[in-house]
């Protein structure tokens, strides 16, 4: 982590943390020294590792002094630290390096350090402070700070006039009088008579004021500070030019954020009609239906995540890993958190909206982030045994992170003028989940004008006893090509604005890159956004990209350490601690799996959260590959984390991994490698599937395809699905969990690689045994829908066994056709409801598959008009478009003019979401396609099999739908 002025404060609080319980042991007696050798130290140390960009940010502070001026004191100051000299010496020379010193004491909030970490000794150290700096030359800020601090909370507050022997304090409007009487509450200009007759006059109360313009600096603080931590794209650890000592510039994620869409779909305007008629809108967000001549039904796109959370007060947002969960939560807080900073600037309460969130409706709202795997361990309880209201816990968080100051004045917005996003549901110990999601209802009902967004994985949010109450859902979607193609371009815009390539050279990498995510092997992995990034960020490094998501991530991994291993201090630092480069990974991996295993400490009691790494923890693990030497332990985790940025600082000796799936994918290397690893897999899943799943997974990948050792990577999926489908007598499995692990075998199988095992007939059975049990789980109902359509996919992979071509016969007869007088959701030329008769026929049990339909696109069926109406093959070839003036209907004809403006002549040649990842896998009901296009895969169908099959009447649909 580079030194910056927020790294600089952390510093600066934890050698008062640190020295605070017993001053005398710093064998320093002068209150002014202590203050200058709390700032000096943690920037001399920086400056000695680091000088270049400790100077940048010192000269960010004192930019008003001159740079040389900065740098003769860093050097002279720098030269007696190594002579042994105290650091505050120089401080007493000459007035001019006092005001730079004061500068750097304000700028690091050494004042504040000291006065939270003392406590109860802080006034009479402050008392020290003012006499001490009162005697130096010049007249310093510092004092003034001082005074304040000292008097702050007693009677005597601001400045002091003194008056025949009476105290008064303007801005409380507090008079003493002589004999120790209290004078207060009155209005301006009223003279008071002390008890001598000395007149003393009153100033204006600016108590108020000067709280609301200390709380508008307090907020202005906190939300810069958001600011910059949301918009730097945190791909330290990832980022290859981050962990790069010699690039200061990262990426911007304000410039490469690609809108993320949802599950859930919504009209679309007149005004995107009219642009999608005139080929100025994306048709990949149009609708999938039109609303077949039916009024009150529109075309359709997906609602983007902005609009979901602008629309829906109280929101869970679910994602895949890696789906952009927590991308999209710093995205939305930086930009409400500029809107804010620019309402706290007008003249007025509110300003336009955040204009780079297209779809927001609210007006400005100030952003409360909280990652819940930061909420403080102790939250659960409070001291007298009652559960700890949410907002307190939120508060404890801003206070850890020295936002205290901010706390007052968000507190005060709770009316609605806030939003609470809460990232990571899915991260929090299970212990401590039930207080959670009791504090988040309780918070909702108590504060129900303030907006709530909760992020989670979607597996972790499938029980019923683990959701929220009143939340709705909306599930983020994979990208699609032209989200993809998005990506890529910003990415590769944004190389190009830091330097790091041409113009010309990030031109041709990008249309490279868009040609590589392609790639039959690829083309499933690149709709992950988190995917996406990684193979955007080898792609830049090294111009080509790996084959499948365990060799991606441990490419990542490899890139990081090799970067690291190359620079001097990383060379320096493996030679002096006499570790290896493969060790040090080891031994990463060893850190990951340890910590990943960790459940949060007991609620109520003290101690890091799960995904928090120890430096007790990493001294503990290194020590084993460094013979027992605690010290050259240190030395290496030192380094690792200011250069490799596998292990990002999160506060003072505490650490993290840059993405949980980093270490997941860490985790699942170490649980590889060790001589009982199936059986250890299979235990750790029984403990806690939701938290070693990924693990597991990525073990097996790693292990059966990167490693080619494909039988033992196949004997831990044995473990979870050991046997052939067993049916109860009912004729349902004897347990839910049987599928659960199925589904999870099947996943497992797909990382080993379907292709590699069809080679040998003992893989192949693996195949076909989960594939029965997937099978049945779909046939049986089993699992949530979610989890089933999940599993669904996953048997698309490993080819579906059932008969997709089986048709089910549909006996003659009278039935009752129509919807029921007052049946709601009914249209109206379903009424009213009559006696149909119809013949006996056979309809497909199954809609028709895109493994199906594959055969027709594949035998030319779209070049042969043979198969087509005339007016099909009209519309096939752009010869003619349907004459919409016989829609009566407005509405329901300007629908139909926006479906058809998607497909212009040159992409009806297939079903257009033909090549979609979300819609194209093979046992997937075919979509995208017209009437013209149905009826003549039929008459192709009919063609090839020598049976008559055509599309089914209404009436025939209905009979068969109804089971009548």
């Amino acid at each position: 982590m580079s030194f910056d002025v927020e790294r600089w404060r952390s510093q600066v609080h934890a050698w008062w943390a640190e020295r605070a319980p017993d001053l005398k042991s710093t064998s320093i007696q002068s209150a002014y020294t202590l203050i200058a050798a709390s700032a000096w130290l943690p920037f001399l140390a920086a400056y000695a590792d680091e000088p270049g960009p400790a100077m940048t940010t010192l000269v960010g502070i004192t930019s008003g002094f001159g740079s040389n001026l900065v740098a003769n004191l860093v050097q002279r100051t720098y030269d007696r630290a190594q002579g042994g000299e105290q650091v505050s010496g120089q401080s007493r020379e000459d007035a001019q390096t006092r005001v730079e010193l004061d500068a750097i004491l304000q700028a690091t909030h050494a004042l504040e350090a000291a006065q939270e970490t003392l406590g109860d000794r802080w006034e009479a150290f402050a008392r020290q402070l003012v006499q001490e700096t009162a005697a130096l030359p010049g007249r310093s800020n510092l004092v003034t700070l001082a005074e304040g601090a000292v008097v702050r909370g007693s009677v005597v507050v601001g400045d002091v006039e003194l008056r025949d022997g009476s105290i008064f304090v303007g801005g409380d409007q507090i008079v003493v009088d002589g004999d120790g009487n209290v004078i207060g509450d009155y209005s301006r200009s009223t003279v008071i008579t002390t008890g001598d007759g000395s007149p003393v006059t009153l100033v204006e109360d600016t108590r108020a004021q000067k709280e609301a313009e200390q709380q508008d600096r307090a907020l202005r603080t906190y939300l810069e500070r958001l600011m910059r931590e949301c918009n730097a794209l945190h791909l330290r650890g990832m980022d290859p030019h981050a962990a790069d000592a010699a690039s200061q510039e990262t990426m911007s994620l304000s410039a490469i954020y690609t809108a993320l869409d949802t599950d859930r779909r919504v009209p679309l305007s007149y005004e995107e009609l009219a642009a999608l008629k005139e080929g100025e809108h994306d048709p990949s967000q149009m609708p999938m239906v039109p609303g077949v001549g039916r009024r009150g039904e529109h075309p359709e796109r997906p609602m983007t995540a902005v609009e979901a959370v602008s629309r829906m007060d109280h929101l869970v947002l679910l994602g895949d890993p890696g789906a952009g969960k927590s991308t999209f939560v710093n995205h939305l807080t930086f930009h409400l958190a500029q809107a804010a900073i620019t309402s706290l600037s007008a003249s007025v309460e509110t300003v336009a909206h955040p204009e780079a969130l297209p779809g927001w409706t609210r007006t400005p709202l100030i952003p409360v982030r909280v990652i819940l795997r930061d909420l403080p361990p102790a939250a659960p309880v409070s001291e007298n045994g009652a559960a700890t209201p949410l907002w307190d816990a939120v508060a404890r968080t801003l206070s850890a992170a020295h936002l205290s100051a901010a706390v007052p004045a968000l507190e005060e917005r709770l009316d609605g003028r806030v939003m609470l996003l809460l990232d990571g549901l899915d991260e929090v110990d299970p212990a401590a989940r039930r207080w959670l999601l009791d504090g988040v209802t309780d918070f909702a009902l108590t504060h129900q004008r303030t907006p709530i967004l909760v992020t989670c994985r979607v597996y972790a949010y499938q029980e019923p006893a683990w959701r929220l109450t009143d939340f709705e859902q909306a599930a983020l979607s994979p990208f699609d090509e032209a989200k993809i193609d998005h990506f890529i371009q910003v990415w590769y815009a944004e190389v190009g604005r830091m330097g790091l390539m041409t113009p010309s050279e990030t031109g041709k990498r990008a249309a490279r890159l868009r040609d590589a995510v392609r790639r039959v092997d690829l083309r499933p992995l690149a709709p992950n956004p988190l995917l996406l990034t990684m193979m955007a960020l080898l792609h830049s490094s090294y111009g080509r990209l790996p084959e499948d998501r365990v060799q991606l991530y441990g490419e990542i991994v490899e890139l990081l350490l090799a970067r690291w291993e190359q620079s001097r201090m990383g060379r320096e630092a493996l030679t002096r601690a006499r570790l290896s480069p493969r060790d040090l990974r080891i031994a990463l991996e060893e850190v990951a799996y340890t910590v990943h295993g960790q459940h949060q400490a007991d609620v109520g009691s003290a101690g890091p959260s799960e995904a928090d790494v120890t430096e007790a923890t990493l001294r503990q693990v290194f020590q084993g590959y460094l013979g027992g030497d605690w010290t050259r332990a240190g030395d290496v985790i030192r380094y690792v984390r200011e250069r490799a940025g596998l292990l990002l600082e999160r506060k003072p000796g505490v650490y993290a991994f840059p993405h949980r799936t980093l270490q997941e994918y860490l985790a699942g290397c170490h649980l590889s490698v060790q001589p009982d690893f199936p059986t250890r897999a299979s235990d750790l899943l029984d403990q806690d599937e939701e938290r070693w799943r990924e693990p597991f997974l990525l073990a097996v990948g790693k292990t059966g395809r990167a490693e080619n050792r494909v039988d033992l990577a196949l004997s831990a999926v044995d473990n979870l699905c050991p046997r052939e489908c067993v049916e109860a007598p009912d004729g349902t499995p004897r347990d839910e969990s049987s599928y659960r692990c199925a589904w999870l075998a099947g996943q497992a199988l797909m990382e080993i690689g379907i292709p590699q095992l069809r080679r040998r007939d003992p893989w192949q059975a693996r195949i076909e045994r989960v594939a029965g049990w997937l099978a049945r789980l779909l046939e049986a109902g089993a699992l949530t829908p979610v989890e089933r359509a999940a599993a669904g996919r996953v048997l698309a992979h490993l080819g579906d066994p059932r008969d997709l071509d089986e048709l089910v016969f549909v006996p003659g007869g009278p039935f009752l056709m129509g919807s029921r007088e007052g049946d709601e959701g009914a249209y109206d030329d379903e009424y009213p409801q009559h006696t149909v008769e119809v013949a006996d026929f056979s309809i497909s049990k199954y809609p028709v598959t895109n493994g199906q339909y594959a055969n027709f696109v594949d035998a030319g069926g779209y070049d042969e008009p043979g198969y087509w109406s005339e007016a099909g093959w009209a519309w096939r070839t752009g010869e003619s478009e349907p004459d919409l003036s016989v829609i009566e209907d407005e509405e329901t004809r300007k629908n139909y003019a926006g479906w058809l403006a998607q497909r212009p002549p040159e992409k009806r040649d297939r079903p257009f979401w033909w090549d979609d990842p979300t819609w194209n896998l093979d046992n997937h009901p075919v979509v995208g396609v017209s009437w013209y296009e149905a009826l003549a895969y039929t008459r192709w169908l009919t063609e090839r099999t020598g049976q008559p099959y055509r599309l089914p009447t209404e009436a025939e649909w209905e009979k068969a739908a109804r089971g009548t």
